[in-house]
């Protein structure tokens, strides 16, 4: 209730006066009671679920708008990934130099051997992750990053947070593996996003389907729960 903003109402109780409850009014009470509470905490934990799951819809569909600047500017400046990297002879240079002046259909980072990681991670621990990748895998990456411009809500705590979305481009399985595991350490969410821009804006068309979809459920809990939380502060 407090979490809701729904306050108790004041009871004025003259303790001389008022009679003791019997033993079956004290059970029955007891009894009510503890159906409430089940019913209470089952809807709160299904609405903590449901907007557990609206934020992630939410971040999906932001990784999935970014995704197509981020793709534009990997496949466009090999100068920026020249200077991204230790050494000159990287296999992700020679992959991208050799594939830059190619047809768009054969320059698909699948056919330059190269894979991504996409997802998102809170603001504040951008500048350590940046830091950890660089020096696990010596500046063997790419990374284009961008602020999610609105706030996400933690269900859990009702506070909002921060986020940035990130796409890091690499060569090889185990520095794919490797940039996952990490982004998992540092809390990021890693999320399925399509090179091809067609299957892309698919994807876009579906999260937002089942975002609405939540989104409904969500408010009719909501509702619910509201409705609940109001009979019993009386």
């Amino acid at each position: 209730m407090e979490k809701t903003g729904i306050t108790l109402r004041k009871l004025d109780m003259d303790t001389e006066r008022l009679a003791s409850p019997s033993t079956s009014e004290i059970d029955e009470l007891a009894e009510r009671s503890q159906k409430l509470e089940q019913r209470v905490s089952a809807l709160n934990d299904s609405y903590e679920t449901l907007k557990k799951r609206e934020g992630d819809l939410t971040e999906w569909r932001w990784v999935l708008r970014e995704a197509g600047s981020f793709f534009d500017r990997a496949h466009g400046n090999v100068e920026d990934m020249r200077t991204s990297t230790d050494n000159d002879d990287a296999p992700l240079l020679s992959d991208l130099e050799q594939h830059r002046d190619a047809p768009e259909v054969e320059r698909s980072f699948s056919g330059m051997n190269i894979g991504f990681v996409a997802g998102v991670i809170a603001r504040d621990r951008v500048a350590a992750f940046e830091r950890i990748l660089w020096r696990t895998l010596r500046g063997n990456l790419y990374m284009n990053q961008s602020e999610i411009p609105e706030p996400l809500i933690d269900p859990s705590n009702n506070e909002s947070i921060n986020k940035n979305v990130f796409v890091i481009f690499a060569h090889g399985k185990e520095i794919l593996a490797k940039i996952r595991k990490i982004s998992e350490s540092m809390g990021a969410e890693v999320y399925n996003v399509d090179e091809n821009s067609d299957l892309r804006r698919d994807q876009i068309h579906e999260v937002n389907s089942r975002l609405q979809d939540v989104q409904n459920v969500l408010r009719n809990t909501q509702t619910t729960l509201a409705a609940e939380l109001s009979q019993i502060s009386q």
